[in-house]
């Protein structure tokens, strides 16, 4: 079986094609597999190579408790913030009765947040439109959900973001709302990465509203591309598939914003924002309160930068085994940065950042294993029934 070319080249075959793909996959997973380690193996040598185990393992023995149940309740309450949003999204498109309960949907995020950072570059997030599915979501719809939220959370940080530098300016004196650290930079220069991100809370706004019409032309344009091409070839089929899939989910981005929901959407993703990084805000002092450092000294502002930019390098194809490297190394190059004079005071500003890690690590595993068992448990979930909330799970 060969592919056609229509004159612009010799043909290829097909199997040959197919079996030079699979000849290249291992390969790519190896190198990703060699790379990631060599990056965590960077990070222990890091950690380490100044300070015995003991001393490491002693930073978890002297965290304030009473902080770290703080954060653990937050990472909770996030955890159902987020599914009341993935359950907002659904019944904007699937109407109220397609919709999974928000108990089913708990659990499916306990999953998703437990999952995000086990495969390299955030690939672990995509197994909430497994899950969703296993509930008797569309693939499509799922798809749908995983990108709104993904537009909503890029507007709400970098609004929130904004916010904190003009606090910067505005409170210059005080520690506790700004960014520690920019102090001395230019008053214009925060002024402009300030109308830079509120350019892009708008860009994305109006992306937000008009996604539909964005995804239509991207129909059209596969629908135009297979008029172009042979009935039986493959490409047509290929594009054949995407035109059916980019339609489908900008009939579901359109329901969405007709839906007249919008402004709750953003509403609870400030909410939710404001969880998980005001919960890695009081990890961090639970951490570093064994030094004497208080809220006064570390603003939100630094540690919600550090966190963002370490969240960031985690998206990277070779990150680190499990998360672990890129994440710990960008966040300890920022907040070394940042925290000035603060940062003699604290021994090793590496085992800080994974010592934080790991707690969050762990405390989404547990959460996430306790779900897995409700996975299994729940009727309608593991066994495929609660595919019959709707007939056309694509």
């Amino acid at each position: 079986m060969y592919i056609i070319n229509q004159g612009r080249g010799p043909l290829i075959e097909k199997s040959r094609l197919s079996e030079s793909v699979r000849e290249e996959r291992p390969k790519f997973r190896r190198v990703n597999l060699v790379g990631s380690a060599v990056v965590t193996l960077l990070l222990l040598y890091a950690v380490f190579h100044d300070q015995e185990l003991s001393e490491f393992l002693a930073i978890f023995h002297s965290i304030d408790r009473s902080l770290f149940l703080l954060f653990v309740s937050m990472s909770l309450i996030s955890v159902g913030v987020r599914a009341y949003r993935y359950q907002l999204l659904m019944t904007g498109i699937l109407g109220p009765k397609h919709t999974p309960s928000g108990g089913k949907l708990v659990i499916v995020t306990a999953l998703r947040n437990a999952l995000s950072d086990s495969l390299p570059a955030r690939l672990g997030e995509l197994a909430y439109v497994y899950l969703v599915n296993r509930l008797g979501v569309p693939v499509v719809t799922g798809l749908s959900t995983f990108g709104l939220s993904f537009v909503l959370d890029i507007i709400v940080l970098a609004g929130v973001v904004a916010a904190l530098l003009a606090a910067t300016l505005a409170f210059p004196g005080s520690t506790a709302v700004q960014v520690t650290g920019l102090g001395e930079v230019a008053p214009g220069l925060l002024v402009f990465f300030i109308f830079g991100l509120l350019l892009i809370v708008t860009a994305f706004f109006v992306l937000l509203k008009r996604m539909n019409l964005v995804l239509n032309l991207l129909a059209r344009l596969s629908s135009f591309f297979l008029s172009e091409h042979r009935p039986n070839s493959v490409a047509k089929r290929i594009f054949e598939k995407c035109y059916s899939a980019v339609y489908r989910i900008a009939e579901d981005v359109r329901l969405v914003g007709s839906s007249g929901r919008l402004l709750s959407l953003v509403t609870v993703t400030l909410l939710l924002r404001l969880l998980k990084y005001g919960s890695l805000h009081i990890l961090l002092l639970a951490v570093v309160t064994q030094w004497s450092i208080t809220h006064r000294d570390i603003g939100l502002g630094t540690s919600l930068l550090s966190f963002l930019s370490a969240e960031a390098s985690a998206s990277l194809p070779m990150s680190g085994l499990l998360g672990f490297g890129a994440y710990e190394g960008v966040w300890s190059m920022v907040f070394s940065s940042l925290c000035k004079e603060l940062c003699a005071v604290i021994p090793s500003i590496p085992s800080v950042a994974l010592a934080v890690h790991l707690i969050t690590q762990v405390v989404a595993y547990v959460v996430g294993g306790i779900a897995l068992i409700l996975f299994f448990s729940v009727s309608g979930i593991s066994s495929g029934r609660g595919r019959k909330l709707r007939p056309n799970v694509v």
